[in-house]
């Protein structure tokens, strides 16, 4: 995994990378920033190619924690119905 780059929507930071040419977002960001409260059973609706965990360093040291893709992200948008996901769609 690249270093991650802060991506600002609203009050929420996604973090993302790119890896093979694909960008990678953390999923729990993504769905934080979407209003979607679940974000484990958000992302099992997914493709399991759009998925992937991964290992990100924390102030408690390394973490496993889920990411999707760039069709995983927009996956999660447009099945969202939430106001942010209207948001998000229209940038």
């Amino acid at each position: 995994m690249s270093a991650l780059t802060i991506f600002d929507f609203e009050d929420h930071s996604l973090r993302t990378w790119t890896e093979e040419g694909l960008f990678w977002f953390i999923a729990k960001d993504v769905c934080a920033a979407l209003e979607i409260k679940n974000s484990r059973d958000a992302v099992t609706k997914l493709d399991s190619d759009d998925v992937r965990v991964v290992s990100t360093d924390t102030n408690a040291g390394k973490r496993q924690t889920t990411a999707v893709n760039e069709s995983g992200l927009y996956s999660l948008i447009f099945e969202s119905r939430k106001p942010a996901a209207k948001k998000f769609k229209n940038g």
